[in-house]
């Protein structure tokens, strides 16, 4: 069997979408436990604990990235939170959350009734 040198092992990481014949050379059809870094294949370091205690036992979590930070969301069966710089923020919708006051501004109920006009036929 003939060896076919190349370069730039790490540049396309693994593809388990395309056929073998479709992918590049520096392409991998599978992997377990390694990671691309700098152009090369390195085994990957393991897990790291991201935010310990979350606020609520994580059903779904999700880290999201902006210009200058990187942050978490996570979710309860019934909550919503964000993990920020060390720091739990409920961020469940205000009006179903348990822990939501309504504002006295929004108990008052209005009790006249609109006018409307009707045109004769």
């Amino acid at each position: 069997m003939a060896k076919i040198p190349f370069d730039d092992v790490g540049t396309v990481g693994i593809n388990r979408d395309l056929e073998d014949h479709a992918l590049p050379l520096s392409a991998w059809t599978a992997g377990k436990n390694i990671r691309f870094k700098d152009n090369k294949g390195v085994k990957f370091s393991g897990d790291e604990v991201v935010f310990n205690p979350p606020s609520v036992p994580p059903y779904w979590a999700m880290a999201a990235r902006t210009a200058d930070q990187v942050f978490w969301i996570y979710t309860g069966l019934s909550k919503v939170f964000t993990f920020v710089g060390g720091a739990h923020t409920n961020i469940t919708r205000i009006k179903t959350s348990p822990e939501f006051t309504v504002p006295p501004s929004e108990l008052s109920i209005s009790t006249t009734m609109p006018t409307i006009a009707i045109a004769p036929v």
